[in-house]
């Protein structure tokens, strides 16, 4: 399997000193040549707040895919992801495992001390990006709060009783209420109404073709793309993948 290169390696060993000497941080630092040596790892260890660097190439495996799993499975475990690889054209995919940034090769290091220094920012002041929204569930009447990261889309399934389906990595929870008032609630920088019955989070999207978005997640799927909505998309794509790279500026 084709792991970082000694170079990569290297150049993030050297990354890492330099941030930890210029900031007084000392990081426990480990290197793993596989998936399943970090997992034997990550089972028997008690560390919280891993800072997960991961190439997006991982032989035969997908990083992106791998990192996602990761974070499903140990939770609090892992407290941030950084994707480094050759290839930019990963960015969008890259987002269903909610990194904190995507490095292109060669790392630079003005970017890499840029994102460990937003990541250590978020954990000494206790700030989380996680918002969480409440939904009446229409099956149970239970009030469910779903991690506002997990949403996938929210589709209108009947106008007439507003009934709404709501998408996550996970389930689809059922709710009434007007697709508007859902939006409201919703962080604007991530979710972008497609059409009157469809809301999407941009963070799941893997590609756009001319009309249709495709999403990621448990089950595919096209959403068709109103021609008038293809350009508003694809500027708010990049504005997004702007924000994600440099938010911390």
């Amino acid at each position: 399997m084709n792991y970082p290169t000694n170079v990569t390696r290297l150049a993030l060993r050297v990354n890492i000193n330099k941030f930890s000497i210029e900031n007084n941080i000392d990081f426990k630092t480990n290197y793993f040549k596989s998936i399943n040596s970090f997992n034997s790892f990550l089972n028997n260890t008690e560390l919280l707040g891993i800072i997960l660097i991961f190439d997006v190439q991982l032989g035969s495996r997908n990083g992106i895919n791998e990192a996602t799993r990761l974070r499903e499975k140990y939770g609090a475990k892992i407290q941030s992801v950084i994707f480094v690889s050759s290839y930019p054209d990963f960015v969008f995919s890259s987002f269903q495992a909610h990194p904190d940034a995507y490095l292109c090769k060669p790392i630079e290091y003005s970017n890499f001390n840029k994102t460990l220094l937003k990541i250590m920012k978020n954990v000494t002041s206790g700030i989380s990006e996680q918002k969480n929204i409440l939904i009446k569930d229409a099956l149970n009447g239970d009030t469910k709060i779903i991690p506002e990261n997990q949403i996938i889309s929210i589709q209108v399934a009947d106008s007439y009783d507003r009934s709404v389906n709501i998408y996550t990595a996970s389930k689809i929870v059922i709710t009434h209420d007007r697709l508007n008032n859902l939006y409201q609630k919703l962080d604007r920088k991530y979710f972008f109404q497609l059409s009157r019955s469809i809301i999407i989070n941009l963070k799941w999207i893997s590609s756009v073709n001319k009309n249709y978005v495709k999403m990621n997640g448990n089950n595919e799927c096209a959403l068709p793309i109103p021609r008038f909505k293809k350009k508003p998309l694809l500027e708010k794509l990049d504005n997004l993948v702007l924000v994600r790279m440099n938010e911390n500026d």
